[in-house]
């Protein structure tokens, strides 16, 4: 978020934010900066303004959920959350290692993680004796270092392959998106567990029908148990609502929602935006 000194006034942006998981501190201390500033205009977004009755699912609640799948599971566990979603990869990895199992990564993730864990919270890939990094199949079926890319090789000392997932599929929880979904067929899972812990647009909706039914297809013919364990990268519509009410601004611009008009409920000067349009403060 962004508090911008103008001299019309302070104008305060909120970005994307949530009021649960982790770092959920760092949102109250921008709010309380947001009230000090006493400002002139609001930017606030509004993703969850449609979700009247929704239960405001927290990370806490995915932790526990996830933990409690890879507990009761007889096989091995997949999941598919978003590589930048450092509280998700956390939950997930906490919860594996919290089962004695060992978290799979793609060479991919392990790449992001290498280069970002000085400033967020994630483990070390190459030391992390609870991480072990997944490799395709490649050129010459022989999992040969030079049958990747030189970034990949990097860490080749923690290679694991469909071979070892194979012979101890209670042993891991593995990383497995969309696009690598090809793996099941070397790897052949029995017994196996899919938490899916994308948001669920993803998935729903009729922009998506080949999508969900190519995830069904592949579910179905493992026999794997498909879970959804999520929670949103947004406030609700009640925080959003409390957090309107705390900063109190002269005047209030809802973005990013298909549901403006309900911040009326809580403010009297709210400029709705049209797309392409312009608000002059």
């Amino acid at each position: 978020g962004y508090i911008i000194n103008t001299s019309k006034g302070p104008i305060v942006y909120t970005g994307d934010f949530r009021l649960h998981g982790p770092k959920r501190a760092m949102t109250k201390e921008f709010i309380s900066k947001a009230v000090k500033a006493k400002p002139y205009a609001l930017i606030i977004e509004g993703t969850r303004m449609d979700y009247d009755t929704e239960h405001n699912y927290t990370e806490e609640e995915v932790n526990e959920k996830v933990h409690s799948i890879i507990k009761g599971s007889k096989g091995t566990v997949f999941a598919y959350f978003s590589m930048s979603n450092v509280d998700r990869f956390n939950s997930i990895y906490k919860a594996a290692v919290d089962n004695n199992r060992i978290m799979v990564i793609d060479t991919r993730l392990a790449y992001i993680m290498s280069n970002m864990m000085d400033i967020v919270d994630f483990p070390d890939p190459l030391n992390d004796p609870n991480i072990m990094i997944y490799y395709r199949m490649s050129k010459s079926c022989e999992f040969k270092e030079t049958d990747y890319y030189k970034w990949e090789r990097e860490y080749f000392s923690k290679k694991i392959t469909y071979k070892e997932i194979k012979k101890s599929p209670k042993k891991y929880v593995m990383f497995l998106g969309f696009f690598k979904l090809m793996e099941l067929v070397y790897i052949n899972p029995k017994n196996a567990d899919f938490i899916y812990s994308m948001s669920e647009h993803f998935l729903e909706g009729e922009d998506n029908e080949d999508e969900r039914q190519i995830w069904e297809n592949w579910m179905k013919h493992f026999k794997i148990k498909f879970h959804k364990a999520h929670c949103s990268g947004h406030a609700s519509k009640q925080e959003l609502l409390e957090v309107v009410k705390k900063i109190n601004p002269k005047v209030l611009i809802p973005v990013h929602t298909e549901n403006p008009e309900e911040f009326k409920k809580v403010h009297g000067n709210v400029k709705i935006v049209d797309k392409g349009g312009k608000v002059e403060l």
